[in-house]
């Protein structure tokens, strides 16, 4: 499951802060002369990735927000979330810590690049914040994007436009392609740092740039199939070049962050589950999919209860539902692990990306044959035997059938993003597979939320900005309701 190089942390764990003097009147009282005024790209890099990862995949936002929303888990106990009970201060949090930390490390290593020259670190660093911004977009719609990270630079603003979710999808889509061009295979991403070594900077590839344009052009595949149900001329051939650029062509190109699995450089996942392990249960949603499915990932997802059974937990139910802590099914031991990864992209997600792709006629391949690759893909992560995986594919319910195909894929797609909550929230939103019932003691007019509410500091600080985005996207009454722009398919959280 983890790549046989293990790239350390240990140097890189502590991002370097840059001194700022503040007039010349006062360089003297003002600058520290044993503090840096710049940190070197060496620097910005594993504390931007270590931000961005325990940010979009840890456990506040993924873990109790996302997975528990595309029902993955569900909440035992505090299940607030888990019932849609949403405030105006809900998403506050991951606005001002995606908008303050790790994008900017990973805009500044771009501008760095782009001085001295470095192709591969600037192509980095905007892989990196192109990934960024496509989670960011995908849960809020129209973002600050081209103006967003400028607000301490020279002719900069302190309070950025929104751009379109189209135009920021654009400029993804364009920013990929560019870094996937840019990237030279043949010359290391640190010179002077051998290359797959434990001080490797690179957590994600160990400076492998091969796999780093793999991985751009496999995030343009993701970036293009958003775009399916409302510009299928852009999906179509954005999605074709990806492909035809070079995608991922086997498990040992994933983009994942493997931790050491030593405190405090373990997985977020596995301290934040021992330590509190009443919180969350495995969504019966999940657990009753596999079940029927009869597939072989149940028990490495779940443990069983108390009676040796997997029993899933209702998402949504108020606090005083009786059932016992024993009695329904906690997260595999596997996801307790501390140096179990966090998988950015995936193989398996690639397939079902390149499954539909071909289903819909955008890209070549075929698609009977590419989902079962994804499906072999995603249980081969887990060590699954072949034996065991011919066994499930011959499955009435998992043979392929291209009547309906883009369900089969989307079935397949969600459980093999499990413990991805971002992505399996997006893929959910956009394609409506598989389809949802809301939580039962929801408390949002039985309705999953379909996006996070702005931040409320955006009011006081960019609310003009604000108000016009929020009033060209037909805001009403509860705004985690109205949904993004490339959410078009009718689903039953939307009473569609």
């Amino acid at each position: 499951m983890k790549r046989n190089t293990r790239i350390g942390f240990g140097a890189f764990a502590v991002a370097i802060l840059a001194a700022v003097g503040c007039t010349d009147d006062f360089t003297d009282i003002n600058t520290n002369p044993n503090a840096p005024t710049a940190v070197p790209v060496q620097y910005l890099l594993p504390a931007g990735i270590q931000d961005a990862v325990n940010d979009l995949l840890g456990t506040g936002f993924d873990r109790g927000t996302a997975s528990t929303w595309v029902q993955h888990y569900a909440a035992l106990q505090y299940t607030g979330t888990d019932r849609y009970d949403i405030g105006p201060t809900f998403g506050d949090g991951t606005w001002s810590g995606l908008y303050t930390g790790a994008l900017v490390d990973f805009d500044k290593m771009v501008d760095l690049a782009t001085e001295t020259g470095n192709a591969n670190q600037q192509a980095v660093g905007m892989i990196m914040r192109e990934w960024m911004f496509m989670n960011m977009t995908d849960l809020w719609g129209d973002i600050p994007y081209s103006e967003a990270l400028g607000g301490s630079s020279e002719g900069g603003t302190i309070t950025p436009r929104y751009d379109t979710q189209a135009d920021v999808y654009a400029g993804i889509l364009a920013n990929l392609t560019a870094a996937s061009g840019m990237i030279n295979p043949s010359e290391p991403l640190f010179p002077d740092v051998f290359r797959g070594t434990i001080d490797n900077p690179d957590l994600i590839y160990g400076g492998e740039m091969g796999m780093w344009r793999k991985f751009a052009n496999s995030l343009r595949l993701r970036a293009a199939m958003r775009l399916a149900e409302v510009d299928q001329g852009t999906a179509s051939s954005a999605a074709s070049a990806a492909v035809n650029a070079g995608v991922f062509e086997s498990s040992a190109d994933d983009a994942m962050l493997a931790y050491p699995g030593v405190p405090p450089n373990e997985n977020p996942m596995a301290p934040a589950f021992k330590a509190r392990p009443g919180d969350y249960r495995i969504s019966n949603s999940l657990v009753d999919t596999l079940l029927a499915l009869n597939d072989p990932r149940l028990p490495v997802y779940a443990d069983v209860n108390r009676d040796g059974e997997y029993v899933g937990m209702p998402n949504g139910l108020v606090e005083e539902h009786g059932i016992a802590f024993e009695a329904v099914s906690r997260v595999g031991e596997l996801f307790l692990e501390p140096d179990q990864p966090a998988w950015i992209m995936s193989y398996a997600e690639v397939l079902f990306l390149r499954a539909e792709a071909a289903q819909r006629g955008f890209a070549g391949g075929v698609a009977a044959d590419l989902y079962e690759q994804g499906i072999r893909a995603s249980m081969g992560t887990y060590g699954i035997s072949s034996g065991a995986v011919d066994t499930y594919l011959e499955q009435p319910g998992v043979v392929y059938d291209p009547a309906q195909g883009l369900a089969q894929i989307g079935v397949q797609m969600w459980i093999a993003l499990y413990d991805q909550g971002p992505e399996a929230y997006a893929y959910w939103r956009r394609t409506g597979y598989p389809s949802m019932t809301p939580a039962r003691d929801n408390l949002n007019n039985g309705q999953i939320p379909v996006r996070l509410p702005y931040s409320s500091t955006e009011q006081s600080l960019n609310n003009t900005n604000l108000q016009e985005a929020m009033s060209r996207q037909g805001f009403g009454v509860g705004e985690w309701n109205t949904r993004v722009w490339w959410d078009v398919t009718p689903n039953v959280y939307s009473g569609g």
